[in-house]
């Protein structure tokens, strides 16, 4: 039996990564070469928006441990930010308010910088894990891609 921690996410995942090769035929059709895969950058991204937030879903109690104790109904923002991550995904797969939904994800991982990792690593100073996980969230350079459905 397989485990419904394992289970939900990774179906959640291959559903996005299925439904977005399936809606993105016409800009598959039209790429060549490398740019097929420039054409599909909007469902690699969203099948691990869709496969984190089932997660945040599933295991939720666990996750809102990570959430800061001084933030109120911290299994609230666990379940939360489940569901603001499968939207995302979905308006990803979808091509629908793309202009919308990929800002208000930035900024959703910057509250998660400014809430969760810069207070581990000052709590933490000496691990060099907590200041690598906090490298590897902010975004060190700018990157220029095209989304299909970004106009």
């Amino acid at each position: 039996m397989i485990s419904r921690f394992i289970f939900w996410p990774s179906s959640a995942g291959a559903v996005f990564l299925v439904a977005g090769f399936l809606n993105f035929q016409r800009e598959l059709r039209v790429a060549t070469g490398l740019d097929k895969l420039i054409a599909l950058a909007s469902v690699f991204v969203a099948a691990p928006l869709a496969t984190f937030g089932a997660e945040h879903l599933v295991a939720g109690r666990s996750l809102a441990e990570l959430v800061p104790a001084w933030i109120p109904a911290r299994l609230f923002w666990a379940y939360l930010v489940g569901i603001a991550l499968i939207a995302a995904a979905l308006s990803l797969t979808a091509k629908k308010n793309v202009r919308l939904s990929v800002p208000l994800l930035a900024a959703m991982f910057f509250v998660f910088v400014f809430t969760i990792h810069i207070p581990n690593v000052i709590t933490h100073a000496k691990d060099r894990l907590f200041g690598q996980s906090l490298f590897a969230t902010l975004p060190l350079r700018q990157v220029h891609l095209h989304w299909p459905g970004f106009r």
